[in-house]
């Protein structure tokens, strides 16, 4: 496997516009579902509905349709090519013995049920890998360090709204309820796609900064040796300096 630190920004650059432009199109569909749940009151009142309005409302929705799906994709494409090259990048960080390749931390994505609780656990061990205030002289020790309870309510907000958008499909003799179901789907969603921007955002950043403080810079076996202060990171002030200016640890 390619052991050399890749920066991870220009994926998180792309999976975070893709997102931005997929909650756009949210909003628009949660406003089409909306005007349609009233559109569909009214025909269900006996009040009388011109065909053309009907007919603009089916143009409309599927149009709208049509765009959150091809932009839901790309997002998703984006989102997965981040997380491949964030895992990838944990070797480099010295964060050893991984729980999850590079290939599986995309892959889980895609097994029935496991797709319920592993992608979560990649997600998590991502970001305890790159956490970098975790001692880069110890490489197991970032297993055993907490993570953001971010991503709990990621996860929790991401298998909400897929059970309310399948909920929605499969109401297809109340059309009301179903759009009720995927308006509440997508509201939920929306706080999904903020936190995990916000996830992609900072685990890219502490990435970047656990590599400045050469977390991967393989430790010397001889004291003094070591390019950077194992306990906290910092760069030591010369070479033969014996403990470090920034946190006093022996070097």
């Amino acid at each position: 496997m390619d052991q050399r630190y890749r920066p991870a920004k220009g994926r998180a650059n792309w999976a975070t516009a893709f997102l931005v432009v997929h909650g756009i199109l949210m909003i628009a569909s949660i406003a089409s579902n909306i005007a349609e749940i009233g559109l569909l009151r009214q025909i269900e009142s006996g009040k009388f509905v011109p065909y053309a309005r009907v007919e603009a409302n089916d143009i409309r929705q599927t149009i709208i349709w049509l765009m959150y799906i091809a932009s839901y994709i790309a997002a998703i494409v984006a989102f997965l090519m981040w997380i491949n090259l964030a895992s990838k990048n944990l070797t480099s960080l010295r964060a050893s013995n991984q729980r999850f390749s590079p290939g599986w931390a995309v892959g889980w994505w895609f097994i029935p049920i496991m797709h319920l609780f592993r992608p979560y656990q990649v997600v998590t061990e991502i970001w305890k890998g790159s956490y970098p205030q975790i001692r880069s002289d110890n490489p197991d020790a970032w297993a055993n360090s907490s993570a953001s309870p971010l991503l709990g309510f990621w996860w929790v907000t991401w298998l909400v709204s897929t059970l309310g958008y399948w909920i929605g499909n499969w109401i297809i003799d109340a059309p009301i309820e179903a759009d009720i179901a995927i308006v509440a789907s997508d509201v939920v969603s929306m706080v999904s796609l903020i936190l995990v921007i916000i996830l992609i955002r900072q685990i890219t950043s502490n990435q970047d900064i656990k590599h400045a403080y050469g977390a991967s810079v393989p430790a010397s076996s001889t004291p003094g040796g070591g390019r950077y202060c194992a306990q906290c990171g910092a760069a030591r002030a010369s070479a033969d300096a014996r403990f470090c200016t920034a946190c006093g640890a022996a070097l």
